[in-house]
């Protein structure tokens, strides 16, 4: 239960790591394959092949309701309008106290980087929002 100096200064560190993470920036959006980074011609046709993969192979479960999967893909296409391109930065997409390394009070390293991608820096706060909320589940 650290107190709240600690806590500020942990927030601190925290914001000060991600300024410097997504200050890695890439001309476009994608992930690294076997230390290749994968690009795809925008934000959207990146999001939107990864939520296609994902609702293919829920397809492809036997016991999977194909109407609830076709009424998300449905509602995917929807909001895809929304998935405009940005500013692409390098984005950890894991980062929770158990990825952080600690040198005393100093934020010493970032670990667990097999989720990393090139996104936009809001992509960031969906691990962020979970975290927060079931911190528990985390570490």
């Amino acid at each position: 239960n650290p107190d709240t100096t600690t806590r500020e200064w942990w927030s601190i560190q925290w914001l000060e790591a991600l300024r410097s993470l997504h200050a890695l920036r890439e001309p476009l959006p994608g992930a690294w394959r076997e230390g290749q980074l994968e690009t795809a011609p925008s934000w959207r046709a990146y999001i939107e092949g990864r939520l296609r993969k994902r609702l293919d192979r829920l397809m492809r479960v036997p016991a999977m309701d194909r109407d609830l999967i076709l009424a998300a893909e449905r509602w995917v296409r929807r909001r895809a309008p929304a998935l405009e391109d940005s500013t692409f930065c390098v984005v950890h997409r894991d980062l929770h106290f158990g990825n952080v390394l600690v040198d005393g009070p100093h934020l010493a390293a970032l670990i667990d980087w097999e989720l990393a991608e090139v996104g936009t820096p809001d992509y960031e706060l969906d691990t962020i929002f979970r975290f927060l909320q079931h911190p528990w589940q985390f570490v």
